[in-house]
């Protein structure tokens, strides 16, 4: 009896001690969430006025984690509708002058534990739709990037939605977050 509990003790303690070990460490960036919370710089904009959307990410972790801080390449747009409506959009594939993957590179920045990291979602104007534009980059190993624009330069009523998601390559540094954030609604007004 006593043979056969060794045997049984010497077998579970591998899986107990790595299984263990597994728990201790369960705060691996691509099991990691980052907290995101968003919100126009203002609630009233007037017609073509530039559109701002200031964005906060929380590392709610206990270990440093590294994040973009550029929003081209980190901030989805899940979407945005304009009086109830889903806005008209454009998308194009764009080669950069500079290489992509050493900008987003550039943007790359750690996180430490329990620390916040503020920055900007800004418009751009959009010739094929119009006028204001909010939207992002996503990157392609290829090199033909597309950039996807959402039409906000019409007066209404808006509602946006958006959360954090890092779209670049994940070969740039180690320990980059890959998982997406919660998403968060905003809204605001043209006129």
């Amino acid at each position: 009896m006593k043979k056969k509990f060794c045997k049984i003790l010497l077998f579970l303690a591998p899986i107990l001690f790595f299984g263990g070990c597994q728990l201790l460490n369960n705060d691996k960036p691509a099991d990691q969430k980052m907290e995101l919370s968003a919100s126009p710089s203002k609630i009233l904009y007037a017609l073509n006025e530039p559109i701002i959307i200031n964005i906060s990410l929380k590392n709610p972790s206990k270990k440093a984690i590294v994040v973009s801080n550029w929003n081209e390449s980190s901030i989805e747009i899940k979407s945005l509708k304009k009086d109830g409506i889903d806005v008209k959009t454009h998308s194009t594939l764009v080669k950069y002058d500079d290489d992509l993957k050493l900008l987003l590179k550039e943007h790359l920045i750690s996180l430490s534990p329990d620390s916040s990291l503020s920055f900007s979602m800004d418009c751009w104007n959009n010739k094929v739709l119009g006028g204001v534009s909010l939207g992002k980059t996503d990157y392609s190993s290829t090199g033909a990037h597309q950039i996807t624009s959402f039409f906000a330069g019409e007066a209404g009523k808006y509602e946006l939605e958006v959360f954090y998601k890092y779209t670049g390559p994940s070969d740039l540094v180690s320990d980059i977050l890959l998982t997406e954030s919660n998403p968060v609604k905003l809204s605001f007004e043209v006129k």
